[in-house]
């Protein structure tokens, strides 16, 4: 989408893929060649809206070329939007699933009432290796209402600001679980997001009690983690300063700071 076979940018003048109340549709494949380049736009490249739900996008590169490796264009608006869509998924539980999202204002804009998605295992921020940077200004974010979704084994690092942000206005219960978040895919080299490596002013949960869902959120630029608001956060079982194997010093510049009533967990 806006690139020719003789790799030549022939821009769209808004979304590359706008999908409005309609269900069911495959974005992309987990097969060579089935996947989408989209190359940056003014809008959202990808742009789900107006109840739009079980979408399956997978195996697309967002603002890269064909190699997954180099930004392709400028950097515009953002790679995917959700506005008011529900129980998709972006990405999925292999490499092949896998969205190289990247060189975008937000990797993933959620807003409005939205659900029960699951961004799972894609690369937000860095490229197809998971070991150098093609930032987004932000990784993720979420404002006014998304709640219960699951961002899981994604690498979220080398973006401008904020690796997650989920703003004053998002819903509640958003789940974080497994996810590298300012460093490289291997979770041993540092690839700072220069701002939080998760800002969230919602009650959310940060992990869990089993190691798969250890997220390893290290070498950022701002706090690994800012907890600005609300009560009942979760924070629990995950690796903070460090490296994958629990021991080899990747500090942030803050570790965890809170605002309010909060309960966390025993971090490392």
């Amino acid at each position: 989408f806006g690139y020719t076979p003789n790799f030549n940018l022939k821009r769209n003048d808004q979304s590359n893929i706008y999908i409005s109340n309609s269900h069911y549709n495959f974005i992309g494949g987990t097969n060579i060649g089935e996947g989408n380049l989209l190359v940056p736009v003014p809008t959202a490249s990808l742009w789900m809206n107006n109840n739009s739900h079980d979408n399956f996008i997978r195996g697309n590169m967002f603002g890269t070329d064909p190699t997954g490796t180099i930004a392709l264009g400028s950097r515009m608006g953002s790679a995917i939007q959700l506005n008011d869509a529900s129980y998709n998924i972006i990405g999925g539980n292999t490499s092949a699933h896998r969205n190289i999202i990247a060189n975008s204002s937000t990797g993933v804009y959620m807003i409005g009432i939205c659900v029960f998605n699951l961004i799972m295992n894609n690369h937000i921020g860095v490229d197809v290796s998971g070991s150098n940077v093609i930032s987004n200004n932000g990784g993720i974010y979420m404002d006014n209402g998304p709640a219960f979704n699951n961002i899981r084994g994604n690498v979220i690092s080398g973006n401008n600001f904020n690796g997650i942000t989920i703003d004053w206005n998002a819903g509640k219960d958003n789940l974080i679980h497994g996810n590298n978040i300012g460093t490289d895919a291997s979770g041993t080299v540092a690839i700072p997001n220069n701002g939080q490596g998760i800002f969230s002013a919602t009650r959310v949960a940060i992990g869990t009690y089993f190691s798969g869902d250890r997220n390893i959120i290290s070498g950022n630029g701002g706090r690994a983690i800012w907890l600005a608001s609300g009560a009942g956060h979760i924070v629990r079982g995950n690796y903070i300063g460090v490296a994958a194997d629990g021991i080899t010093p990747l500090p942030n510049y803050t570790g965890i700071e809170v605002a309010e009533k909060i309960f966390t967990g025993a971090q490392q």
